[in-house]
């Protein structure tokens, strides 16, 4: 007599899971589709300190900046932060910055000094040299406004090393890679 109660509430149990799958392998298709391809690695490397966490977290923050600034600059590919035990991936460009300093000088500005190269995607190796750039502060600033002014500093050297990738025709291919992996996607 139990078995006809078991059979009922399995088959039940099967279409639900069936159901659940059906409706989760199509959005799992969609997130796979709208995943863009990497057009740019970039690899930050941080002068040591005494917290080896905060090493990741100011690199993460580098590389969110070097994000922000070249979406300005209308590069729409995906920018992936890569540590500095990867390997280059075939047929990606990487970006690699020794950040020199980026902190509060000794009159109160906020410096941000770092040096850059850059791998093109066929492995062609360009030394851009030492960007520097410094954010005027006049103290009592809270939190927000002393994370913006580190941000501002971050992105004035971003900028004027885009210009200078630029002049190099060094953006044209990313710029390229870009458009291409947006239209693919479309």
């Amino acid at each position: 007599m139990n078995t006809p109660k078991i059979i009922p509430l399995f088959s039940v149990l099967a279409a639900l899971s069936a159901g659940l799958l059906a409706t989760t392998a199509p959005a799992a298709a969609k997130a796979a589709k709208a995943e863009k391809p990497v057009v740019l690695e970039v690899r930050v490397d941080v002068p040591p300190t005494w917290r080896p966490f905060l090493d990741d977290d100011i690199a993460e923050a580098m590389v969110a900046r070097v994000r922000d600034t070249f979406r300005r600059h209308d590069m729409t590919g995906r920018i992936e932060d890569v540590s500095r035990f990867e390997d280059r991936a075939a047929q990606t460009a990487r970006l690699d910055l020794n950040l020199r300093e980026w902190r509060i000088g000794r009159t109160g500005n906020i410096e941000c000094t770092f040096s850059a190269g850059f791998v093109t995607a066929d492995g062609v190796e360009h030394n851009l040299g030492l960007f520097s750039a410094t954010e005027f502060s006049w103290g009592n600033h809270t939190r927000w406004q002393l994370s913006r002014a580190f941000e501002r500093a971050a992105e004035d050297a971003l900028d004027r090393l885009w210009r200078k990738m630029d002049a190099a025709e060094l953006t044209a291919a990313l710029l390229d890679a870009s458009s291409a992996t947006v239209a693919k996607n479309d």
